[in-house]
């Protein structure tokens, strides 16, 4: 297991493009004109293809939901005051973490059909796929320091890398993007394949941090200078979002459409899509005027459309919501 692990550093040196290049083919669900927004009984982290969501509750518990069976909350791990819901993959398999606000000690947890398993002390789970491989930070053997590793059954590899970082993404196909430091504490963004093991992504200068991948491959990443550029194929094209305002892209889905929220401080946020045909729009804009919402933070997209996270419904804060398509 450990030699198809093997980390190697390629040097890439990226060619700008267009969004002709750099853009996918977007089928008829992966977009709409017009949403149905509805309320769900948890705070949305993400949605999987079947429509089964994963987030936290009021009650600051880890919770799957679903239209056919409803909230099913996972129970605290003993000495924790709080649980949040990371991720899920297709099997409805959810990573989270489990958080003891007395001590401030956090512990990184799987959780399958009623089945608990617990990571080392310190690792924190970020991203899972359908192979259930497990992307995200931990301490490894003979380092002192955490770094980005991907897990397999509960068993961490690091990915390479020489002064510590993050995995922040993986798709399915088992390639992983994320952040580490070189020897000179300059923060790089990396994409990491069996293949290939690891490389830095992004402009040759400047720094880099890695936000977003899909199942296509397609990658964002946040340059320093730059701005927030989408790639295919290594060539990135600039993404126009909000013109004034920060944005901070949160989930995107195998066609390329993003979504995320934008504004100048937390209270201010509209949740956003973004897609090469339209571009950016605010989600607010593509549900009925009357329906009672403000919709501050998008989290996570399928590849049916369908769209979670939360805002302020009938002015009640923290409140999720789940946005489905119309013909």
């Amino acid at each position: 297991m450990n030699a198809r692990f093997l980390a190697s550093l390629v040097a890439l040196f990226s060619v700008f493009g267009s969004y002709a290049s750099a853009g996918w083919a977007e089928n008829k669900p992966c977009v709409a004109r017009q949403y149905k927004a509805s309320t769900v009984p948890l705070r949305p982290a993400g949605i999987n293809q079947s429509g089964e969501i994963v987030g936290t509750t009021a009650s600051h518990k880890a919770a799957l939901w679903s239209r056919e069976r409803g909230l099913r909350e996972i129970d605290l791990l003993p000495g924790f005051t709080s649980a949040e819901g990371v991720a899920l993959n297709d099997l409805g398999q959810v990573i989270g973490l489990a958080i003891d606000l007395r001590t401030n000690r956090r512990q990184g947890f799987s959780y399958k059909d009623g089945k608990l398993s617990i990571f080392s002390d310190g690792a924190r789970p970020v991203a899972i796929n359908n192979a259930g491989f497990i992307a995200g930070e931990s301490r490894t053997s003979g380092k002192g320091m955490s770094g980005p590793v991907l897990w397999r059954d509960l068993t961490p590899v690091g990915l390479g890398g020489c002064c510590g970082g993050t995995a922040v993404a993986i798709n399915n196909q088992d390639q992983v993007i994320g952040n580490i430091y070189d020897l000179q504490g300059h923060y790089h963004a990396f994409l990491w394949d069996k293949r290939g093991g690891l490389r830095h992504i992004g402009a040759p200068t400047g720094f880099s941090s890695a936000l977003l991948l899909n199942d296509a491959g397609g990658y964002v990443l946040q340059l320093f200078p730059g701005g927030i550029f989408l790639y295919r194929d290594d060539k990135p094209a600039h993404l126009m979002l909000a013109p004034k305002v920060l944005s901070n892209p949160r989930s995107m889905n195998a066609c390329g459409v993003i979504v995320g929220s934008s504004g100048t401080f937390a209270d201010s946020y509209r949740a956003f899509i973004w897609n090469a045909t339209a571009g950016f729009r605010d989600l607010n804009n593509l549900i009925p005027a009357d329906s009672g919402w403000t919709l501050q933070e998008a989290t996570s997209i399928n590849d049916r459309g369908e769209i979670v996270g939360w805002g302020v419904f009938h002015g009640e804060e923290n409140m999720g919501f789940l946005l489905t398509p119309l013909p």
